[in-house]
């Protein structure tokens, strides 16, 4: 049964922010039912005296990390999941025909606008790629003006338009992480020059495709002109066989 301190637990810790702490009336028979709610819940009981339970939603973070380090500190954003390149070792497998999936401006919005309120304190956006985002500067300019934020990039795409989008951005409160491969040209020359061979085996088989399906349905329509000729013959032999 669903008690009445239950409730106010349920009301009052809701509205908290990760981390913070609220005091609840309780009476003396409900220590026990409070402690069960935060056990089961995943929240901290910090103390009951003078008719009052101080309850913390979530835990406390471990004393030795610094605020940065502390789960639930970051938020991560994958803006969209399509990119100019295909790494093999991609964790989202990204590549240029992947899905877009973009999250889209007015849902990042909330959704930073909620980490801020609960108490996250930076924000990542990474992808795919998100400089394939034509609104990108748009997005930057909403999570920075909550929280500092972190864009991760390959860095690849810096010209035309897209060069212009990124001096639109805001200066203050922005880092750009650019990935490589390595410290060195070699290894990003070898992945570049082992990507380009899949995408030309991957074009490969999928030309020999293409020419299996148009030799299929060109044999499937010479199937059906034969069958509707083999149709016509049986019909004019039963016009034999009739006399």
């Amino acid at each position: 049964m669903v008690t009445r301190v239950v409730l106010d637990l349920v009301e009052a810790v809701g509205r908290l922010p990760i981390g913070a702490t609220v005091s609840v009336p309780v009476g003396a028979a409900d220590t026990d039912t409070v402690a069960a709610w935060c056990a089961r819940t995943g929240n901290e009981l910090v103390s009951v005296t003078d008719g009052q339970a101080a309850v913390r939603r979530g835990h406390a973070p471990e004393p030795d990390l610094p605020p940065g380090r502390r789960p639930g500190a970051r938020l991560w954003l994958y803006t969209n999941f399509d990119c100019n390149l295909a790494c093999d070792y991609c964790c989202a497998r990204s590549s240029p025909r992947t899905p877009r999936r973009a999250l889209g401006l007015d849902r990042i919005r909330q959704l930073v606008d909620e980490a801020a309120a609960a108490g996250v304190t930076e924000v990542y956006l990474t992808g795919g790629e998100p400089f394939l985002l034509t609104d990108l500067d748009h997005i930057a300019n909403a999570c920075t003006a909550r929280l500092p934020t972190t864009m991760l990039t390959n860095g690849i795409l810096f010209r035309g338009s897209r060069l212009a989008m990124l001096r639109r951005m805001p200066r203050q409160r922005l880092t750009l992480q650019i990935s490589l491969d390595s410290a060195t040209p070699e290894p990003t020359a070898r992945e570049k020059r082992e990507d380009e061979k899949r995408r030309r085996d991957r074009d490969e088989a999928e030309s020999l495709v293409r020419a299996a399906e148009r030799e299929r349905d060109a044999a499937q329509r010479k199937l059906a002109d034969a069958e509707q000729v083999l149709a016509e013959a049986k019909r004019r032999l039963e016009g034999f066989s009739d006399g």
